[in-house]
C-alpha cells in the first residue's frame, strides 16, 4: 500500500515547486488522482494521499474515497506529516507500506518503522513510465488483434456518430461470427 505526503508530491509535479497558485495545485491534484487511479488499475496497489488543509479548525478531518485511492485532509493542529507518520506507526505490517515523500524527517521516521520510502520525484517517474508501458502494450495488442485504437475509434465515431470529447473509449474483443468456430449438433 502507498501512503503519499500529498502536497509534497504535488510540489514535485509542478515547475517552480513551492511557489504554485491554488489553481495550479488543484490541477496537479486532479492529475495525481488520475495517475494513481491508472496505477491502481494496473498494479492493484492502493494509495492513501494525505493533504494539509486549513478549511476546518480544531483537528477535524475530511476524507474522500475513490476506487483504490483514499484522499485525507488533516486540519490544524495536525499536519499531513503527522498523519503519514501515524499511519505507518499504526500499521501491523509497515514493511508492506511504501511512503512517498521528499521530506527527510518523514522519510527517516517511516524507514525506521520498516516502511519503504520513495522520493516524490522518483515515484512520479515510476508511475509515468508505467503509464507509458501500458499505453504501448495496449497499442501493440490492438495491432495484433486488428482492433482499432482508441484514437481511431474516436475518429470513426466523430465521423459517423456523436461522441463527447475527452471521454475514454474502450474496444471490445472481437467475437467470431456466429457460424464459425461454433459446434453445431444435428437434431436426433
Amino acid at each position: 500500500m502507498l501512503i503519499l505526503d500529498g502536497h509534497n508530491v504535488l510540489f514535485a509535479m509542478l515547475p517552480g515547486g513551492g511557489h504554485a497558485t491554488g489553481e495550479a495545485l488543484d490541477a496537479a491534484q486532479a492529475r495525481l488522482v488520475e495517475e494513481l487511479g491508472r496505477h491502481y488499475r494496473a498494479s492493484g496497489e492502493r494509495a492513501t494521499v494525505v493533504f494539509d488543509s486549513r478549511i476546518f479548525r480544531g483537528g477535524a478531518r475530511y476524507a474522500k474515497s475513490l476506487p483504490g485511492i483514499r484522499l485525507t485532509y488533516t486540519h490544524p493542529p495536525q499536519t499531513a506529516d503527522d498523519e503519514v507518520r501515524r499511519l505507518v506507526e499504526a500499521s501491523t505490517a509497515p514493511q508492506r507500506l511504501r511512503v512517498v515523500s521528499s521530506d527527510r524527517a518523514v522519510m527517516r521516521a517511516c524507514a525506521e518503522r520498516g516502511a519503504t520510502v520513495v522520493a516524490s520525484e522518483a515515484f512520479l517517474r515510476e508511475i509515468r513510465a508505467e503509464a507509458q508501458r501500458l499505453a504501448r502494450d495496449e497499442a501493440e495488442q490492438d495491432i495484433k488483434t486488428g482492433r482499432p485504437s482508441s484514437e481511431e475509434l474516436r475518429e470513426l465515431l466523430a465521423a459517423f456518430g456523436d461522441v463527447a470529447s475527452g471521454e475514454p473509449l474502450r474496444t471490445r474483443p472481437r467475437q467470431p461470427p456466429a457460424g464459425r468456430h461454433a459446434v453445431r449438433r444435428r437434431p436426433p
